[in-house]
């Protein structure tokens, strides 16, 4: 073969490799784009330290890993939030799971299909040294609470374990951002709220001693995953894997001292929201607490069991706060979280 036979040959052929690559990108890029569907995912509030292990997950890639292009989305409260999901506004959310219960109740389409937080969170806010240790220590004492939410009636659920009602204390209704402060500087003696919450962003602070209505049996489901029954309908594949990634990335931020990673995660990607390192740790450490039920010791987070929720649904109804019969199959879907 001729020399100039020869590189005719290899022109002609660098020439056709070079279409083969430009029509296998023109071919693949687009596919690889549409791989990644885009989910509307909206927590129950404004950033803060629970939240971490989702910002990780997008950090490390690992939703568009699952063929998710997560939208995130700051909720305005959880009951706001899963109206949201009923309306079909977003695709799936992070809520308080008892309010999706009571939602259900009232017709909202909204099914759970993943529990991060198994045991009741609610409970009483006390000055340190006040010397209110268990129900009966309430008697003629002031408590302070919100108006607009549910925290009474589970204060009556609790009071009730020691053969007491509302009447035997001085109900006092506050905003929520005069509740800590008052009950610190002694207007009231106690006051409803998210025990984990409250212990997070006081811890190094303000010491308070608390009392969760766990712990006198009062059960009821608080964080957890949430979506609508079209999307479960027509996106299965999709609710399946997002509730892998969140599995994995709470596992992951749990374990060790990963939590650094994740609130630095959470801070870099949202500075707007002027988020303190050591108080969003605080708060995922405290909320983390309240993870596991007996149902559910030993289980991955995202795993959410038919005990839980029946257990929930009967102290929403023991309280008054949920009527009607509502049953454990139509507030959740278990197929979607890890085993």
């Amino acid at each position: 073969m001729s020399s100039l036979r020869f590189w005719r040959m290899a022109a002609q052929f660098a020439a056709w490799l070079t279409c083969c690559c430009v029509a296998t990108l023109v071919a693949v890029t687009p596919a690889a784009a549409q791989a990644l569907k885009e989910v509307k995912f909206s927590t129950e509030f404004a950033p803060h330290g629970f939240h971490a292990p989702f910002y990780l997950a997008r950090e490390k890639g690992w939703f568009k890993d699952a063929g998710i292009d997560l939208k995130l989305i700051d909720g305005r409260g959880s009951s706001a939030t899963i109206n949201l999901i009923g309306a079909n506004q977003v695709d799936i959310a992070f809520v308080n799971l008892a309010a999706t219960i009571i939602a259900q109740s009232k017709g909202v389409p909204v099914v759970a299909v993943g529990s991060i937080l198994r045991r009741n969170t609610q409970g009483l806010i006390l000055k340190k040294g006040s010397n209110i240790h268990k129900p009966a220590d309430l008697k003629g004492k002031t408590i302070l609470h919100l108006v607009s939410t549910i925290e009474a009636q589970l204060l009556g659920g609790y009071l009730a374990t020691a053969g007491m009602s509302l009447s035997d204390v001085k109900l006092l209704g506050v905003d929520a951002s005069a509740k800590v402060a008052s009950v610190l500087s002694g207007r009231g003696d106690a006051a409803t709220g998210p025990v984990p919450y409250y212990l997070g962003l006081l811890k190094g602070k303000s010491e308070i001693d608390t009392l969760a209505f766990a712990d006198a049996g009062q059960q009821l489901l608080d964080f957890g995953i949430v979506t609508s029954p079209k999307m479960i309908k027509e996106q299965p594949a999709l609710v399946a894997a997002f509730m892998q990634v969140v599995s994995r990335a709470f596992e992951y931020t749990r374990k060790g001292n990963n939590v650094e990673e994740a609130v630095k995660a959470m801070i870099a990607q949202r500075p707007e929201a002027g988020l303190d390192y050591q108080t969003s740790i605080n708060m995922f450490n405290s909320h983390i607490a309240f993870a596991m039920s007996p149902s559910t010791e030993g289980k991955p987070l995202g795993y959410i069991s038919k005990e839980d929720v029946e257990a929930s649904i009967k102290t929403l109804k023991d309280t008054g706060i949920i009527q009607g019969d509502i049953k454990a199959d139509s507030v959740f879907d278990p197929k979607f979280g890890p085993k």
